[in-house]
């Protein structure tokens, strides 16, 4: 059975992958409070220790106008989070899957979007 990292497990997409997942797949839902995603350490630690075979990464600072007014904590998860599960994925060979919004991709741009749209 694969194992399954999601993190923003107490999110709603979280949540909807876990209870979809449910009985297929050994789950690992982290939260925030179980997986700051700012400390590379930490992810890294967690990452050896459930072994997961896939990370989806539903995880996000999503308040858009706190984000607007505080850039620097939005990029802590959502730039910088986001590689340090990719440097923790690819030393434990997990596939990451990442999941973003609307509100960062909105479907328009007409081509495939490249990691700094």
């Amino acid at each position: 059975m694969k194992r399954i990292l999601i993190t923003g497990g107490s999110g709603m997409l979280g949540k909807a992958l876990v209870r979809e997942w449910t009985g297929h797949a050994i789950l690992f839902p982290v939260s925030s409070g179980q997986l700051d995603l700012r400390d590379a350490a930490a992810v890294g630690d967690a990452v050896r220790r459930l072994a997961p075979s896939v990370i989806l990464h539903t995880a996000a600072y999503t308040n858009v106008d706190g984000a607007e007014g505080a850039p620097e904590d939005a990029a802590a998860v959502n730039d910088r989070g986001t590689a340090h599960l990719a440097v923790a994925a690819a030393a434990c060979g997990a596939t990451l899957v990442h999941v973003s919004t609307d509100y960062v991709f909105d479907g328009t741009k007409g081509a495939p979007y490249l990691e700094d749209d």
